[in-house]
Parts: C-alpha cells; structure tokens; sequence
C-alpha cells in the first residue's frame, strides 16, 4: 500500500487552513495544520528535538539551496581539477547569489572584484 505524502499547513487564519485541508484531502495528502511557526515546530518535532540550523519554509528556499549546492559542489570540481581560483570564482558567485536569495544578503560586486584580483592568474 502506497504511503500518502504528508503536507503541513501553517497559517494564523483557521478558515484557510480549514479550505486548503479540504482541497489537500480531497486530492490524497495527509495533511496536518497548525497556526504559527512554533506550532509548527511543535507538530513537526514533537519530542521537542528540532535539529539546529534553519527550516526551509517553501520550494523557492529548497530550490535556491540546492542551486548553491550544485554550484559549490562545479568550485570544488574545478578547484580538484587543478584550475585556478579563478576559475572556480563564476560558481562561488552562483553559491552566494543562491543563498542570498534566502538570507538577503547578496554579494557585492567590489568584493567579487577584490577576489578576482587577488587569485586571476596574469595580474
């Protein structure tokens, strides 16, 4: 017997948790709710053993995350591979960037340019 996927919903209006269990039924999911960010810790931990780090709320943080991974993943290949710093700066950029997208932060272009001048090969 196939499992039914688990979706947690989570917001502070119980009228569109209510709809969205509904429809989310309605379409095979098992679905939980729950009303803040700490209840849904609570239900998603309930020993109280939340692991530590951050919580990926939504598809566009999962999907920033792993465009981060993957491009970590290219500097490290490159940098293994015997390429110069450099070289492997175009996927460090794309890991920052990516992450920037969840924290906020973003890479400044001076900085960029400081890196490159410090590892381009010729300069």
């Amino acid at each position: 017997m196939e499992q039914k996927a688990r979706i947690l919903v989570v917001d502070d209006e119980a009228d569109i948790r209510a709809l969205l269990r509904i429809l989310l039924e309605h379409r095979g999911y098992y679905v939980a709710d729950a009303a803040s960010g700490e209840a849904a810790v609570a239900a998603l931990f309930p020993d109280g053993e939340a692991p530590s780090g951050e919580i990926l709320t939504n598809a566009r943080q999962t999907e920033a995350v792993s465009r981060a991974l993957e491009a970590v993943r290219g500097a490290k290949a490159a940098l293994e591979g015997g390429l110069t710093p450099d070289a492997a700066l175009s996927d460090a950029e794309r890991a920052m960037n990516a992450l920037g997208e969840i924290t906020g932060k973003t890479l400044r272009e001076d900085l960029t340019a400081r890196i490159f001048e410090r590892f381009c090969v010729g300069k």
